[in-house]
């Protein structure tokens, strides 16, 4: 999706309400990794926060330690995120509204 134009999901800038950063567990080179995209560089259609989005990083991505790196705040989450092999129906609908695409 980045192709089309999309920021990774845990890039929201409204994210910590969905995910906790663990960042005493990143690779201190990726941490521009887990920055947050400012609401005017980025449009979310009006769609929810997106834990199975093709665009969500795993809850180990850049692990230093072995630990996870991305926590959702609900638990039951963290094994989703990151695990996605193609769009999400909410993926779908943002790139539809982004290019104006009917059905």
């Amino acid at each position: 999706m980045h192709s089309v134009g999309f920021y990774h999901e845990h890039e929201r800038w409204d994210r910590d309400k969905f995910i906790q950063i663990m960042w005493h567990n990143i690779d201190r080179d990726a941490y521009d990794q887990f920055g947050k995209v400012d609401l005017t560089e980025s449009s979310y259609y009006g769609q929810p926060y997106d834990y199975q989005s093709i665009m969500h990083y795993d809850s180990m991505a850049f692990s230093k330690n072995g630990f996870e790196t991305l926590i959702a705040r609900t638990p039951e989450m963290t094994a989703v995120i990151g695990s996605a092999i193609d769009f999400s129906p909410v993926d779908l609908v943002k790139i539809r509204q982004m290019y104006q695409c009917p059905v």
